[in-house]
């Protein structure tokens, strides 16, 4: 904003330099000219501070609500990554469908239902 204001009065003292060779009514115009534009910059820099404060506010309170979120729900463990290794490809043989099963329920069960067709798959060989 700084760079704002600092143009403002720049213009401003080219206007006084130029004064001598402009008539008084357009160097009149020119001033308040300067000055409607100069309340224009206080105004959005006193906008900027109070957007920066309310910023500064909603992530205090984003914050807080996080930590009660964390206090009375608990704290979220991390979802693991779907590894593709982990998993085993089984088509039903009644409706054709693929079935993506963990390699531990394969280990630990001898069948499994097809959730599409409800058909019994035997998973042990």
């Amino acid at each position: 904003m700084s760079s704002l204001m600092s143009q403002i009065e720049s213009v401003k003292t080219a206007i006084d330099k130029i004064g001598q060779f402009a008539n008084s009514e357009e160097k009149d115009i020119l001033i308040k000219l300067t000055g409607i534009i100069e309340e224009m910059a206080n105004r959005i820099e006193k906008m900027e501070n109070i957007q920066g404060e309310i910023n500064e506010y909603v992530t205090i309170l984003d914050e807080n609500l996080g930590n009660m979120e964390d206090e009375i729900y608990g704290f979220e463990e991390e979802e693991e990554e779907f590894d593709p290794f982990d998993y085993v490809d089984i088509k039903c043989s009644e409706c054709g469908e693929i079935l993506a099963v963990e390699k531990e329920l394969i280990n630990s069960e001898k069948s499994i239902i097809c959730p599409n067709c409800h058909n019994n798959i035997s998973i042990k060989n």
